[in-house]
C-alpha cells in the first residue's frame, strides 16, 4: 500500500505517478511546509532537471518542467497575441508572424475551461493561409524562448 502525501518536506524522494516523468524518481529541493506543491529535481541521462512537482488526485504526484525562470525572464514582455507582424531575422525572415490564444478559439465555457496554450503561426502570408507553419506552446514566455532559439526578431508595427 502505498504512503498517503499530505505536503513535501526538503530531500524526500517521491516516485512520479503521471506526467511525462511517470515512474520516475524525483527528490523535493524546495518546499513549502504542507505545500501540495514544491520544486524538484529528476536526473536524467545524468544530468539534473528541475522540475515542478504536483500532489494530484489520490495523492498521486505530478511532475512537470520547472518554467518559473523562464517565466520571470520574460515577465515584463509585451503581448501580441492576435497581431500579424513581419519576422526581420532569422531563418523565417521576410515571412508573417502571429500568437493566438487557444482559449480564443473556444466556442464554449467548457472548451475555454480546456483550451490551454498559445499558437505561433509563420506563413508566407497575413491571413496565415500559404505555406502556414503553426507550433503549439504553453504561454507568452514559451513564444518568447521560442522566437530566441529559431534566432527571430519580429517586427510587430508592420
Amino acid at each position: 500500500m502505498s504512503e498517503l502525501v499530505v505536503g513535501f518536506q526538503v530531500g524526500q524522494r517521491v516516485t512520479v505517478m503521471e506526467g511525462p516523468f511517470m515512474t520516475l524518481e524525483a527528490v523535493v529541493m524546495e518546499a513549502e511546509e504542507n505545500s501540495t506543491t514544491a520544486k524538484g529535481g529528476i536526473v536524467i541521462f545524468g544530468k539534473t532537471v528541475g522540475v515542478t512537482l504536483t500532489i494530484g488526485a489520490e495523492s498521486r504526484v505530478i511532475a512537470e518542467f520547472d518554467r518559473s525562470e523562464e517565466i520571470a525572464r520574460h515577465a515584463g514582455a509585451t503581448h501580441y497575441y492576435g497581431i500579424v507582424g513581419r519576422v526581420v531575422a532569422g531563418a523565417d525572415a521576410g515571412r508573417c508572424i502571429r500568437v493566438d490564444r487557444m482559449q480564443d478559439f473556444a466556442e464554449t465555457p467548457e472548451e475555454r475551461a480546456l483550451a490551454k496554450g498559445d499558437m505561433i503561426r509563420i506563413a508566407d502570408d497575413p491571413a496565415m493561409e500559404i505555406a502556414c507553419r503553426c507550433e503549439w506552446v504553453e504561454d507568452w514566455a514559451a513564444v518568447e524562448e521560442t522566437l530566441l532559439r529559431d534566432g527571430h526578431r519580429v517586427d510587430w508595427q508592420m
